[in-house]
């Protein structure tokens, strides 16, 4: 196994001492992982990655690219938060790979087909979003959508 500690802290411009400050450790513990006279632990693991924003499997085997994914990182978030599932995931992951024009003409007609349901819902008599949030001004639309 590659040791990508090294490779990371140099990366990262700092000494044995900063970089196991940054963890929480001592310079002799970075120092002796360096050097493979200690195993790196789980723990050490996860708060490398968590703290240096890096791949496990890089981290591990100097395998793939360094940096995880940040658009994935921000959708695998938002999905934590607003309890998205797979589809919907998929739907923003693709939506993000959309040039500007393209995201655009989605975000039209997405706006096109939620007022047809909003305008449908009011005619069923379901209540419309002024009512359950009075902040609104009775449109889920920007302005000019």
């Amino acid at each position: 196994m590659p040791n990508m500690i090294k490779e990371l802290r140099k990366i990262k411009g700092l000494n044995q001492t900063e970089f196991g400050k940054k963890l929480g450790v001592s310079r002799d513990v970075i120092n002796n992982v360096e050097n493979d006279r200690v195993e790196l632990k789980e723990n050490m693991v996860i708060t490398i990655c968590a703290i240096f924003h890096v791949r496990r499997e890089w981290l591990l085997t100097g395998e793939g690219p360094m940096s995880p994914d940040t658009t994935s990182l921000l959708i695998d978030e938002v999905a934590k938060e607003y309890d998205l599932t797979q589809d919907q995931k998929r739907l923003l992951s693709i939506f993000f790979s959309m040039d500007k024009e393209d995201r655009e003409m989605v975000a039209h007609a997405f706006f096109s087909m939620a007022r047809k349901a909003q305008d449908e819902r009011g005619r069923s008599g379901e209540s419309s979003p002024s009512e359950e949030d009075p902040s609104t001004d009775g449109s889920i639309f920007p302005r000019g959508a």
